[in-house]
């Protein structure tokens, strides 16, 4: 019962934010004839009228017409929903339509990249078996449709290669040489209700109410695939934990898995018992923690030497409605990504951080900013470019940490659809005035008004650069992302000399993080080989290779199969380049050096083969 101990209350916090939950009604006369199409342009009219009918349109009445709109299109898109039959009744179309909470909830969620089809077959599927059966958490059920869209369909029975730690497997080097992983070859619907039936049934074992939980935070809890029985291990070993990050911790680290035994699957319990790399660990952490209600994320990204690394971010905050991530098993590195359990695309780790600080904010002003968004997106091609300036404005004044408002209004300025670029200059001071200490919100917004700058007016495109820098300075990653976008910007116009001076800057400034200039050192290439300074070249590189040769680190062991370090690339480069230039006998130490390199990874390996073994 606990499951829906606190349900009424979120209910009424969505009503209380929209207050459209028992307004988005469809047309009856639209759903007799499931005439959705037409329902869809009808609806999308009258958003037109409500949006163009004064400067601040009526929010409420803004979130009704869209809501409808987006109802009738998901029905209309939506042609392969099992219809009812005899052996099966159930009409996802009413039971969705009968409940306006979960259609309002579920219309302002839907992406371009959801399936509608797919959507509908995970409603349908969690469908209550009893007609008279309340629906009380309507943000879990959207949680689960936008999730499971993609999945709710009949799969063969498949038996994969052994891969660690899941999809973050690509981020390290080859799979071991023993072990499987099977498939759930189930169908879709079951393995949807399943997952389901689990949080529900369990509900008082959960480390998280969610009931209570945002649509958008309970996704990195539903994203779990893992079967019923792995479910249940983990919830028996590690339910009301109250650090899951900790987990990331109890898998023994071992490169090679040489403890693992052929043909053992790759379960919870083995990854504990056998133990396995930072990829494997990320795993077994995420997962537990997502089996027992704890939302967390998967993460993935390049060290400073150029070695992948995973490791796992959890929720907290949620007793207070204070959300925030904390990283466990690596740096809260801006560079490392994570897949968006809904769309499927990635997102840096300053994405998540601004999703919990708008999921605490009040609900009222996260649906406004959503409901003032979408219709801007939704009517952009048919108001006029000020009018959707209007509406971008009033979601960015409810929730600035909201990105899509504010770079959907500046790719509008790029395109100067807003007038001049003195509101560009107003909408750059603004930002760096409010959001000063957030950078990780302000970078996307920057790098996208640079190019507004005029492409002639060198010097202010110098100076807006080394303001930023001045302001970024804690952030690497930011200012070389700048930097890198200046100097291309100059060199396709033919300030060459300007762009080689930024190039080396960042080199000089940033060498110790390789992968930050790793474009800059291509594009500084480029400049000096069209000059026929081969020799700049070979100098620019002794001189990174040199403080790479000092580090003893892990990039030592990486070769030339999967993951280089780039002690090991910089050897490389400099072979090539000396062996272009003519120089034999430093072409002839490099590859001495090279040989020398190998043979320590291999004895690195043996001796963590042998320390496994044992």
């Amino acid at each position: 019962m606990r499951f829906w101990c606190q349900a009424a209350a979120a209910t009424a916090a969505w009503v209380f934010a929209c207050a459209i939950a028992a307004e988005v009604a469809i047309d009856p006369a639209i759903v007799e004839g499931k005439q959705w199409a037409e329902g869809a342009r009808r609806y999308c009219n009258e958003l037109r009228a409500l949006a163009t009918a004064s400067d601040e349109p009526d929010v409420k009445a803004l979130a009704r017409v869209y809501c409808q709109h987006a109802i009738c299109d998901l029905f209309d898109k939506a042609r392969r929903v099992t219809q009812p039959s005899e052996d099966d009744p159930r009409d996802v179309h009413a039971w969705f339509l009968a409940h306006p909470t979960l259609a309002g909830t579920l219309a302002l969620a839907l992406e371009p990249q959801d399936n509608p089809d797919g959507v509908l077959e995970v409603l349908r599927a969690l469908m209550p078996t009893r007609k008279d059966a309340t629906l009380r958490a309507p943000d879990f059920y959207v949680a689960f449709a936008v999730v499971w869209d993609t999945d709710c369909q009949p799969t063969r029975a498949t038996a994969q290669p052994y891969v660690p730690g899941g999809r973050l497997a690509t981020t390290r080097p080859a799979a071991p040489r023993w072990g499987i992983r099977l498939t759930d070859t189930r169908p879709g619907e079951p393995r949807v209700r399943d997952a389901f039936a689990h949080y529900v049934r369990f509900a008082n074992r959960m480390r998280v109410d969610l009931t209570a939980l945002p649509w958008q935070l309970a996704r990195f809890v539903v994203d779990s695939k893992l079967p019923p029985s792995e479910r249940q291990w983990a919830l028996h070993h590690y339910d009301r934990r109250k650090n899951y990050g900790a987990l990331y911790g109890d898998v023994r680290y071992d490169i090679e898995h040489s403890r693992w035994k052929p043909g053992s699957r790759y379960t919870l319990e083995n990854i504990r018992r056998y133990g396995g790399v930072c990829g494997d660990q990320a795993y077994f952490a995420s997962q537990t923690a997502k089996a027992c209600g704890c939302p967390s994320i998967p993460i993935a990204g390049p060290t400073a030497s150029g070695i992948g690394h995973a490791w796992v971010m959890i929720l907290w905050g949620t007793d207070t409605g204070r959300f925030r991530w904390s990283v466990h098993g690596g740096e809260d590195d801006t560079r490392a990504s994570y897949t968006d359990p809904q769309t499927g695309q990635r997102h840096s780790l300053r994405d998540a951080h601004l999703l919990a600080r708008t999921m605490s904010l009040s609900a009222i002003h996260r649906t406004s900013a959503a409901v003032y968004f979408r219709t801007a997106s939704l009517l952009r091609e048919d108001l006029e470019p000020a009018q959707t300036l209007g509406l971008l404005k009033l979601a960015a004044k409810a929730n600035p940490y909201d990105t899509r408002s504010w770079l959907l209004l500046s790719e509008m300025m790029a395109r100067q659809e807003t007038g001049t670029a003195e509101k560009a200059a107003a909408l750059y001071r603004f930002l760096l005035d409010k959001f000063r200490k957030d950078p990780e919100f302000t970078s996307n917004i920057l790098l996208s008004l640079m190019p507004l700058i005029p492409d002639d007016d060198v010097a202010r495109r110098c100076r807006v650069y080394e303001v930023t820098c001045k302001i970024y300075r804690k952030q690497p990653d930011i200012v070389a992302e700048l930097g890198i976008q200046l100097a291309q910007s100059l060199a396709a116009r033919g300030h060459d000399r300007q762009a080689a001076a930024i190039y080396r800057d960042l080199i000089k400034d940033h060498r110790a993080n390789a992968h930050l200039i790793l474009p800059a050192l291509d594009g500084a290439e480029a400049i000096y080989r069209k000059h026929r300074a081969i020799g700049q070249v070979v100098e620019m590189y002794e001189q990174v290779y040199l403080m790479y040769s000092k580090k003893k680190d892990e990039a030592l062991f990486y070769s030339r199969a999967g993951f280089s370090g780039f002690y090991y690339t910089f050897a490389q480069k400099l072979l090539a380049l000396y062996r272009e230039t003519g120089n034999a006998r430093k072409a002839d130490e490099m590859q001495r050096r090279m040989a020398r390199i190998d043979r320590e990874r291999l004895k690195a390996m043996q001796r963590g083969v042998r320390r496994g073994q044992r």
